[in-house]
């Protein structure tokens, strides 16, 4: 059974009313122990206020009306390093070869999708491409060979 397989297994068992009814009777349980109410509403409170900290030091810092350029030339002097530049301006066309067979796509993002490979590890073999030009990833003993495209 492959990753992807247990994955629509798992989404599949949560969506059955087995697990609907025992997440209803956690909530229930937890409901009804007053220490857990307390702590439940505490927890809500503290949240709250955390937002509307956040919410009041967030107006006071776009009440300055210079705030938006402030903020606009802190980002524009970062384009002024050639480092950064290059890096950014590079767009990543991926070649990928898997067992011989070689298949191009539009984004490294859209390349993992496709051969079913874990999303969240695309941005650092995209980083290494630009910068080398060619990565490899090994995935479950495969090794997929991720190349910049002409």
């Amino acid at each position: 059974m492959n990753r992807q397989e247990r994955e629509a297994k798992r989404i599949a068992a949560c969506r059955t009313d087995e697990f609907r009814r025992k997440q209803a009777e956690l909530a229930r349980a937890q409901m009804s122990d007053p220490a857990m109410r307390t702590l439940i509403a505490a927890n809500t409170r503290a949240a709250y206020r955390h937002n509307t900290e956040f919410q009041a030091k967030r107006a006071a810092i776009e009440s300055d009306p210079e705030w938006l350029s402030k903020v606009t030339e802190g980002a524009a002097r970062t384009w002024a390093d050639p480092d950064v530049k290059r890096d950014r301006m590079t767009r990543v066309f991926p070649k990928v070869t898997v067992d011989g067979e070689t298949t191009g796509h539009r984004t490294v993002l859209l390349a993992f999708e496709a051969h079913g490979l874990p999303v969240g590890s695309h941005k650092g073999v995209r980083k290494r491409l630009k910068r080398t030009g060619r990565d490899v990833f090994v995935f479950e003993g495969r090794e997929y060979v991720f190349e910049m495209a002409d």
